[in-house]
């Protein structure tokens, strides 16, 4: 067996290196090919392992980075309740905030403030909502029907096998 020594300083051959693995990594991080499902389930648990972390009990396979980063921040404004709703509200209220300004007493700005608000944020939520729900609903319905497609034929193969 052999013995684990600390490195901490980098041979000029070692440094001379470094531009061949950034370049190695890089291409390896942008690939958007067929992913390798079956190198991922093997290995990926280990490296969770070895960094003392708990091996995630659902992983939600996606088809391009994009749909996977779609899907990580909505699920992440899901769990943390953070809603497009919220976010634009708050947003919403801090323009109107900003441009009623001290222009007009509180009784009065209050009211404008609910009024706009409520049309502003009504408009906006109907707008975004729209246009999130197309973009969701086209990847995941990509998704499941690929999954589908996928199992269904695995199944029918495994079956006349």
């Amino acid at each position: 067996m052999s013995e684990t020594r600390k490195i901490t300083k980098l041979t000029p051959k070692q440094k001379a290196q470094i531009p061949a693995h950034i370049d190695k990594w890089i291409k390896i991080g942008l690939r958007t090919g067929e992913t390798d499902w079956e190198t991922f389930d093997k290995y990926m648990p280990i490296c969770y392992k070895k960094a003392e972390l708990e091996y995630p009990k659902n992983i939600v396979r996606v088809s391009s980075p994009l749909v996977g980063a779609l899907a990580a921040s909505i699920a992440d404004r899901i769990s943390n309740g953070k809603t497009v709703r919220r976010v634009i509200d708050g947003e919403v209220r801090d323009t109107i905030d900003r441009a009623v300004g001290g222009a007009v007493d509180g009784t009065v700005r209050r009211a404008v403030d609910r009024e706009v608000g409520d049309t502003i944020g009504r408009t906006v939520d109907r707008e975004v909502r729209d246009a999130v729900d197309g973009i969701i609903r086209a990847a995941v319905d990509g998704e499941v029907e690929d999954t589908i497609g996928r199992t269904v034929d695995r199944a029918t193969r495994d079956a006349v096998d």
